[in-house]
């Protein structure tokens, strides 16, 4: 779960932070001259942050104040954010290199972490893992094709890879 994300390119960085108005997303520009801007402003809590493939959107898990969480995209000035997934227990969102979907972590019927995939437009989400052991981390191959992640099995994690292809 990136807590820093490089923009694509290359010249900001967007993080979930908390200042004096409570936690949100930021971005702030590598040149040191600019103060960082906040793009969101979640008060139970916004993380994991993602740029989208051409640098204008953010995807990130947001808190509600219930206590649900839910991902969103929003564009890099803060505005127009919008709910793609609600009711996720957890998030870690990444976004495809193709911007067409994105893979999050979320609790199976069982309580246990494993792999989501959902398109970038909003809609139904489908399961990419299953198992005995916790998911996470989730991380796309440059190409698209490969989601490598973390399995967690008491002391012991394992990095493992997904082929998109059969999913």
């Amino acid at each position: 779960d990136a807590l820093f994300v490089f923009g694509k390119d290359g010249l900001s960085v967007a993080y979930a932070a908390t200042d004096a108005d409570g936690p949100g997303i930021f971005i702030a520009s590598l040149d040191g001259e600019t103060a960082p801007a906040r793009v969101t402003s979640d008060p139970s809590g916004s993380d994991s942050p993602s740029w989208n493939p051409s640098g204008d959107q953010l995807m990130y898990a947001k808190t509600t104040t219930t206590g649900e969480v839910e991902i969103l995209t929003v564009d890099v000035t803060g505005l127009d954010p919008t709910v793609l997934v609600a009711g996720v227990g957890y998030a870690s969102p990444e976004w495809a290199p193709d911007g067409m979907s994105f893979v999050f972590v979320k609790p199976d019927s069982e309580g246990r972490f494993q792999l989501y995939q959902a398109p970038a437009a909003g809609g139904a989400h489908k399961q990419l893992t299953s198992g005995t052991a916790d998911a996470g981390s989730p991380t796309w191959s440059a190409n698209g094709r490969m989601i490598a992640y973390t399995i967690a099995s008491g002391a012991n994690v394992d990095v493992w890879t997904y082929d998109i292809s059969s999913a």
